[in-house]
């Protein structure tokens, strides 16, 4: 999944392609409150993906900044194994929350 590709907390969700079909009575107002809590839900669930990735890629990027003033490569592996897993922890639970199969973040060293 790439960041860029999921929604910010500041994006515009306005939903007007269903408010439209509704008043034209296109759409019922249970499919319209369907479709509308289908749509929230899945902008939630990909805003709190954002936020986790957001996170790895924002401590890696201070990690990478650290290693070359430091060149401490062990300390680097550690705190990257630690990142890692805090940040696939945060992807299960909201795998589990929304029975979702977004992977876990693969080791790379």
């Amino acid at each position: 999944m790439e960041i860029r590709a999921l929604p910010t907390p500041l994006d515009n969700q306005s939903n007007m392609d269903l408010r439209i079909g509704y008043l034209l009575k296109n759409l019922t107002e249970d499919e319209f409150k369907h479709k509308l809590q289908r749509r929230e839900k899945e902008r939630n669930k990909k805003l709190e993906y954002r936020e986790v990735l957001d996170m790895y890629v924002n401590v890696m990027q201070d990690l990478f900044q650290e290693l070359e003033g430091t060149k401490n490569y062990k300390k680097f592996l550690e705190e990257e194994k630690r990142v890692r897993s805090y940040t696939d922890n945060g992807v299960i639970s909201i795998n589990d929350k929304y029975d979702s199969k977004l992977r876990q973040i693969s080791a790379m060293f």
